[in-house]
């Protein structure tokens, strides 16, 4: 009788915190969203001290922080090289990835990995079609790309 009664209190205790709990899907500081995009005149090196492999091992909060206080919906113009592009086939009808044109993987001066590329661009087809870009599967790889990006 006692164990019913302490389940059902916490029960009812758990079902009141899930109900006035503030929601997951908010944001919340340090990861609110600027409300205003802007123009960054930052180099790769400068972002990968602030926000890059090693910060994020040292302290994910703080880089964390950085990154959506100065770089979150901003956007920045660097040069890096083609590691690898191909154009997105949605295998889900009616999904997000139906806008997506191309994925490009670029490798960056100082790059953070031998083995994987530094940046993957997602290259809608609404901008493909607006900047006239060449088919990305066209060139070779280790071209020099200068691309303009939004974090």
């Amino acid at each position: 009788m006692y164990a019913i009664v302490a389940l059902t209190l916490i029960l009812l205790v758990s079902l009141w915190y899930a109900w006035m709990r503030p929601s997951l899907m908010d944001m919340k500081s340090p990861y609110k969203v600027p409300e205003t995009s802007q123009a960054l005149s930052i180099t790769w090196a400068d972002y990968l001290k602030d926000c890059g492999g090693e910060q994020i091992v040292e302290n994910f909060i703080h880089a964390r922080s950085l990154f959506n206080r100065n770089y979150e919906h901003n956007t920045v113009e660097w040069t890096g090289y083609l590691y690898e592009a191909k154009p997105v086939e949605s295998l889900i009808p009616a999904s997000w990835f139906d806008d997506l044109a191309y994925t490009v993987s670029i490798k960056m001066w100082p790059s953070e990995s031998h083995l994987h590329p530094d940046i993957v661009l997602s290259v809608p087809y609404t901008v493909a079609e607006a900047t006239q870009i060449p088919d990305f599967t066209e060139l070779a790889k280790g071209s020099e790309i200068k691309f303009k990006g939004m974090f």
